[in-house]
């Protein structure tokens, strides 16, 4: 029977590790270092960078001084999964390797968090468990979902060229779209979400009216209910890991 404490520390410590992996694999590693990995291998250094990122932000972000064999045995299993994904970038579609590839790395957290649970005294600090679920909650709405969503529906994308759109407007436009979701969703305003719905469809009909293109419209459909359907399990996600560490739960 697991205890209520070894529940509590593998739900913090996986939180923390989610937040290294967020930083390490969507805002710290530019797209040439994925460019050199994929054309050298294991011969790219570029790669090695990355996996050394990893490791110091899973030592770091852990907070246990012995938790640097894990993050250690971390970087090789993250470098293993990614040259997995190299060598298959060929034979499976990119959304499937996308979504392979990040649930092999999810995967690898989950176990490292579960068995260092039943040894580790954890000592917080600064970063509570509120503090830590907030802050893997924002990284998750921002780049990581931008990424998801966009290789996800990569195999529709329209062949259209908007000279009038703004670079990456796209992308900021959902990232902000995604946080108010959460707000509303956080501070129980579900009435917010259909209006931010409503509004988006109001201002992009005009466009896809003009477009006359039915695979353009069903494209800017699907990424908005991927978005939107992101946002809302993220927030509801976030307050069961708030509510599960509540004083008495």
């Amino acid at each position: 029977m697991v205890s209520q404490k070894t529940k509590t520390v593998f739900l913090m410590l996986f939180v923390r590790l989610l937040i290294a992996h967020c930083m390490g694999d969507f805002f710290l590693q530019p797209g040439s270092w994925v460019q050199a990995r994929e054309e050298k291998g294991w011969r790219a250094t570029a790669l090695y960078l990355h996996l050394g990122t990893h490791i110091v932000l899973l030592w770091l972000l852990s907070g246990q001084w012995a938790f640097g064999y894990w993050a250690l045995a971390l970087g090789i299993v993250h470098g293993g999964i990614d040259m997995g994904k190299t060598a298959l970038r060929k034979r499976l579609p990119a959304s499937t390797l996308f979504l392979l590839d990040q649930a092999l790395h999810l995967l690898s957290l989950w176990i490292a968090a579960r068995w260092y649970a039943h040894e580790m005294v954890f000592v917080p600090g600064w970063i509570t468990p509120a503090v830590s679920i907030w802050i893997a909650a924002l990284l998750l709405l921002t780049l990581p979902a931008s990424v998801a969503i966009r290789t996800g529906i990569a195999r529709w994308t329209p062949q259209i060229r908007d000279r009038a759109s703004l670079l990456h407007a796209g992308q900021w436009i959902g990232i902000l779209e995604r946080l108010l979701i959460f707000v509303f969703i956080m501070i129980g305003q579900w009435q917010g979400v259909g209006f931010l719905f409503a509004a988006k469809s109001i201002f992009r009909f005009g466009d896809l009216k003009d477009a006359h293109d039915g695979q353009l419209t069903e494209y800017v459909m699907l990424g908005t209910l991927l978005s939107f359907l992101w946002a809302i399990a993220t927030a509801l996600l976030t307050r069961w890991a708030l509510q599960s560490y509540q004083p008495g739960n």
